[in-house]
């Protein structure tokens, strides 16, 4: 039996130093790079790349076939639709949905819905902490 309090597909590479937090499922042929963390409860699709150095927070869905580049911060429950694109050095903020196909480029405020080639924000979504 493992002792890692988080599920890891036999087929997915988890390279180390990594962190990843209790409750969190990676999937098939998925690939974490050193130097990233990834929260507590979050699911991470099929064929998903999480380049070095990324910071994934508690909650987050990343669905199949996304790109997560070197640097990247994804704010606490963030779903990131299936065969996105986030590039190097970008923030998603809290509670945001970045659509299926997306090319993020450049930094998404907390709770927007967001999508498109660059990707822009669609509409603003409710904050269910106020």
């Amino acid at each position: 039996m493992s002792e890692n309090k988080y599920f890891v597909h036999e087929s997915s590479y988890i390279d180390t130093p990594c962190e990843i937090g209790e409750g969190t499922k990676i999937w098939h042929f998925s690939h974490v790079l050193s130097g990233s963390s990834i929260g507590e409860k979050c699911n991470i699709g099929q064929n998903v790349f999480i380049g070095p150095d990324v910071k994934i927070g508690n909650g987050c869905k990343i669905q199949n076939n996304v790109s997560v580049y070197t640097g990247i911060i994804i704010e606490d429950d963030v779903w990131v639709s299936a065969d996105s694109i986030i590039l190097k050095g970008v923030t998603i903020g809290k509670g945001s949905i970045i659509a299926a196909g997306s090319v993020v480029t450049s930094d998404i405020p907390p709770f927007v819905l967001c999508g498109g080639v660059p990707a822009k924000i669609i509409r603003k979504l409710p904050n269910c902490e106020s």
